[in-house]
């Protein structure tokens, strides 16, 4: 990350205000999500797919994200 500031994840969950955006196209004439997501920098497309995350997490196993468990099973030869 290039930002000399800490990013800011306090927005990013369910108690956390969102914001309104609206467009209007024509049918057809809709912009690429490959277009819409190259206007926000690194940093807000990773802060949207942490918030996409956290919301997930939250709806489908009730629980907040926290540090992963990562068990190793390795065989000796």
């Amino acid at each position: 990350m290039t930002s000399s500031e800490p990013l800011d994840l306090a927005g990013l969950f369910a108690d956390g205000p969102i914001e309104r955006v609206a467009a209007k196209y024509r049918f057809g004439e809709e912009p690429s999500e490959v277009e819409l997501w190259s206007r926000f920098s690194a940093e807000q497309r990773l802060a949207a797919l942490i918030a996409l995350r956290a919301r997930h997490l939250m709806w489908k196993y009730g629980i907040e994200p926290r540090l992963e468990r990562v068990l190793a099973i390795t065989r000796q030869a």
